[in-house]
């Protein structure tokens, strides 16, 4: 879909003539599963064919990998109420490039703990995106700024500890 020639927008940003024709999305819905099924809610948010910097860096043999927090969880559970994984934060999961793509999804998409594993292995993807939840999320409606800001800086702590990573990785943020 393309808004513009669709008239959803105008050239200015500003809504369109046709701008009501689009569906309204809710934060909750994104295009697929932590499992890579499908999410078939009427409002849900389309997969996505767009590049990302995963699209540039994965073909090329760089290695990536988003650690997100609870992402074991939602993997198990993607409808549980409980959870605190928020799917539209996480950089690849609407992405078909990586969700359509069984073994790629697995090796892209880990947990926190993942990450926690891999710092006491000495051994991270050259790009490393770490997306916060909870508590620690970052989001003014469910977390304090000091307390994503600490975890934040226990992620760097812990990857200066490792003379090895600290030379070859590239931590990113996506809280």
């Amino acid at each position: 879909m393309n808004l513009l020639s669709e008239g959803i927008i105008n050239a200015d940003g500003s809504p369109g003539p046709n701008s009501s024709r689009t569906p309204q999305f809710q934060a909750s819905d994104a295009a697929t599963f932590g499992d890579g099924t499908l999410n078939t809610t009427t409002s849900m948010i389309p997969p996505v064919s767009t590049s990302s910097i995963g699209n540039v860096l994965e073909p090329v043999g760089v290695s990536i990998a988003c650690f997100g927090g609870v992402w074991n969880q939602y993997v198990c559970k993607p409808n549980n109420p409980s959870e605190v994984f928020c799917n539209l934060c996480d950089p690849f999961l609407c992405k078909t490039f990586f969700m359509s793509n069984p073994a790629l999804r697995t090796t892209v998409n880990k947990d926190t703990s993942n990450l926690y594993a891999d710092f006491q292995s000495d051994v991270l993807p050259a790009a490393a995106f770490v997306k916060l939840a909870g508590p620690n999320d970052g989001h003014p409606a469910s977390s304090k700024a000091s307390i994503s800001a600490a975890f934040i800086r226990k992620i760097l702590t812990e990857l200066w500890q490792q003379p090895n990573l600290r030379k070859s990785t590239a931590g990113v943020d996506r809280g």
